[in-house]
């Protein structure tokens, strides 16, 4: 039965209700609102050069450059061990991560080959990443990723073995779209495999603080502790549990390799990409800092409430999969952040199928994503193919959550029906694998 009301799923950020305005805004006691913020320090923004010198400035907030604020830099540094000239913010995840890719695109652009840059992703990976990655000019190619082996390792030698890759870009923990969360030891794995043939890794880890294990119920925040190895970078972002998507604040921290550092430097000053994170630094700065007991214990309470309200819901949505829906395939492990990808048996792996996927689910109230987008090269699996949707169990009330995954099986089942009907054939098996 199709649900009465339809509901949007094509992206996760959950209802700003979750999120605690006074809190990100400092208007609770002990914090510096954002008028007072502005007031005292105007430069904050916009870049104008360093104020560090001015009359009036409070001397707790330091200067800022390109590479972000500094007290925010020197806070985010003692976190995560490292030195304070290895993290660089940017005005979300995903601009940090675009700096990334500009590094990498430059460096080559110097360099005797004169090319653009190549990643390696896991298949399947976030959508936006693959959209920025080509918006840069980068090569891509995925890596099977499976809900309970994790990286295809071999697959990843081979890739390497038969051209340059620059980068591997992976989601950790889970919250890539196979929910799957690497062991430390499989990431050293990846890295040392990485840098065996010349390339960096650069983990995603947004919603590090989002976890919902049964020792997490706490308010405790996680911070991936350094040294960072020499060919890995990481991404990290405020935006997932402060601002809900609205204001963005993400950083990189990358090794402590004084010529990556020279890079970086060069590119952000270029980019100008940081112009409207100053002012939500300050505003961060002051909650996260352990050493402001007050005002942490009020990030701490923030994180434990998210954790509360949103562990239910996947709690209910992974139950409610194993008793409904059970020929479907769900990472019941998955233990963190906003969504869950759901794996459909029996769906070939051609677009008229996949639309025929999508519309049949519209029919029942449920507006998805198309999952082809996060697939670098989705119709060369081959075989029955399998459907995929992704599903924001953020944005689902517990009570809604029994009549969704009823809409799902009918919508699976009414494909299969149709499929059946039109005689879609399934694509060819044995496909060559594409050359970059």
């Amino acid at each position: 039965m199709a649900l009465e009301k339809p509901i949007n799923l094509k992206r996760g950020a959950p209802e700003l209700s979750t999120i605690d305005a006074d809190l990100v805004l400092g208007n609770k006691p002990g914090l510096t609102n954002v008028n007072e913020l502005v007031e005292e320090n105007p430069f904050l923004l916009g870049y104008q050069g360093s104020d560090q010198s001015r009359p009036g400035i409070n001397p707790k907030l330091k200067g800022k450059n390109f590479l972000g604020l500094d007290s925010f830099r020197e806070t985010l540094a003692e976190l995560h061990n490292v030195k304070p000239e290895q993290i660089v913010v940017a005005g979300g995840g995903m601009d940090a991560m675009s700096l990334v890719f500009d590094a990498i695109n430059r460096q080559l652009g110097e360099g005797r080959e004169f090319r653009l840059g190549k990643m390696a992703v896991e298949q399947p990976t976030y959508d936006r990443i693959l959209e920025n990655a080509k918006n840069r000019r980068f090569a891509t190619r995925g890596v099977r990723l499976d809900t309970k082996t994790g990286l295809d390792l071999t697959e990843l030698e081979e890739l390497l073995k038969r051209t340059q890759i620059d980068l591997f870009y992976g989601i950790d923990p889970g919250q890539n779209p196979s929910s799957y969360s690497y062991a430390p030891e499989e990431r050293q794995e990846i890295e040392q495999k990485m840098a065996e043939y010349g390339g960096l890794v650069l983990w995603d880890r947004a919603y590090e603080n989002l976890r919902y294990g049964e020792s997490e119920q706490n308010g405790t925040p996680h911070y991936f502790q350094g040294p960072i190895p020499d060919n890995v970078i990481i991404a990290r972002n405020y935006t997932k549990e402060l601002a809900a998507g609205s204001a963005k604040l993400g950083y990189l921290i990358l090794p402590d390799d004084p010529g990556i550092l020279k890079l970086f430097d060069t590119v952000v000053s270029n980019a100008r990409l940081n112009a409207t994170s100053y002012l939500v630094s300050a505003l961060v700065n002051q909650i996260i800092d352990p050493k402001n007991e007050e005002q942490f214990h009020y990030y701490s309470q923030h994180l434990k409430k998210l954790r509360e309200r949103f562990q239910p819901r996947l709690k209910k949505f992974l139950e409610e999969m194993q008793s409904q829906f059970p020929e479907a395939r769900v990472n019941q492990n998955c233990d963190s952040g906003y969504f869950m990808q759901t794996f459909y048996p029996d769906i070939p792996a051609t677009p008229t199928a996949q639309r025929i996927f999508l519309k049949e689910h519209a029919e029942q109230g449920l507006v998805y994503e198309d999952a082809r987008t996060a697939y670098t090269d989705f119709y060369r699996e081959g075989g029955a193919g399998i459907g995929e949707t992704r599903d924001p169990f953020v944005l689902m009330s517990e009570e809604k959550i029994p009549e969704i995954v009823a809409a799902k099986r009918a919508a699976w089942e009414k494909t299969q029906e149709i499929i059946s009907q039109k005689k879609i054939p399934a694509p060819k098996t044995g496909n060559p694998k594409p050359k970059f």
